[in-house]
């Protein structure tokens, strides 16, 4: 049901909103010419242009909310009138796995598809944060030297509980259990 909800619903929107009317306004101010476009974007509106109709556009939609429901009812996602929210969701967001700017994936193709744990927190329009939670030391094959990657979780509550999800990050800094990162090459300096 969602593998191409959010490729549709995004692909939809970024076309008719932004590059449409880009593409319209560029010609008639540049006597026809087409802006050049970088090739990821491109590829994705016109992953849509032929995937992503009207109908199908409404179908998305439909799953959007289906998803939500379901997310608000018997998901992760219950309202509590105490705490806002029944539970607190959490899940990996970086691990400390080292990843090089020199090593190039391949250009994407098309809009994400697929449903994914970071995909919830949109379908279902709930606050997430991610929070460093520690690093892990790595030898790195560029500089030849220890270096330090974060490790941090995602944070997600249910929808409307934004304030009820930042105070708790405050509340554990507060508490010790998450310490203040600094700005530099080390989250944690000595």
């Amino acid at each position: 049901m969602l593998h191409s909800t959010y490729g549709v619903y995004i692909t939809h929107d970024q076309w008719r909103m932004l590059g449409k009317p880009f593409f319209e306004s560029y010609g008639a101010a540049n006597d026809g010419r087409q802006p050049y476009i970088n090739p990821g974007p491109l590829a994705r509106w016109r992953w849509g242009l032929e995937n992503a109709t009207d109908a199908i556009y409404a179908e998305a939609l439909r799953n959007i909310t289906i998803f939500k429901d379901w997310y608000e009812n018997e998901g992760y996602g219950r309202h509590d009138p105490e705490s806002c929210s029944e539970g607190l969701y959490a899940y990996i967001w970086q691990d400390g796995s080292p990843s090089y700017r020199d090593e190039y994936l391949s250009a994407p193709t098309q809009p994400p598809l697929g449903m994914d744990e970071s995909s919830c927190a949109v379908m279902a329009g709930a606050p997430e944060v991610i929070v460093p939670i520690g690093e892990v030391a790595y030898n790195s094959t560029r500089s030849m030297h220890v270096e330090y990657l974060p490790v941090a979780i995602a944070l997600r509550m249910a929808r409307g509980c934004d304030l009820a999800l930042s105070s708790l990050v405050r509340d554990l800094e507060e508490a010790e259990i998450l310490r203040p990162v600094a700005a530099g090459g080390r989250l944690y300096p000595s």
